[in-house]
């Protein structure tokens, strides 16, 4: 059985852990590596950290932005729609191919 005090100080440590872990990992990037500490802590006081699961889309064209994704784990791929006939139409136009005789 624990008293509150030493509870108390087992969650402070958890958090204190948490935090120098999230800093480390800001620090990781140009942009934050000489923020100071107390600044990185206050942009973490801001911050959500979330799991998304494979497949899953974080931003579409013409949306507006929520906020900035920093990944720590995994990867993303960023992709953008084309109308496909469009696109070839606008490819044969550059090069001047006459639009019949793209059989």
């Amino acid at each position: 059985m624990l008293n509150k005090e030493t509870y108390i100080k087992i969650v402070e440590k958890a958090v204190k852990r948490d935090i120098t872990n999230r800093t480390a990992f800001l620090r990781e990037f140009r942009i934050f590596k000489s923020a100071q500490q107390n600044k990185l802590e206050q942009l973490l006081a801001h911050a959500k950290l979330i799991t998304v699961s494979r497949g899953s889309v974080m931003y579409r064209v013409g949306d507006k932005p929520d906020g900035v994704y920093l990944i720590k784990e995994g990867s993303f791929e960023v992709t953008k729609p084309t109308n496909i006939n469009l696109l070839n139409s606008e490819r044969l136009e550059k090069m001047n191919i006459d639009p019949i005789a793209k059989i």
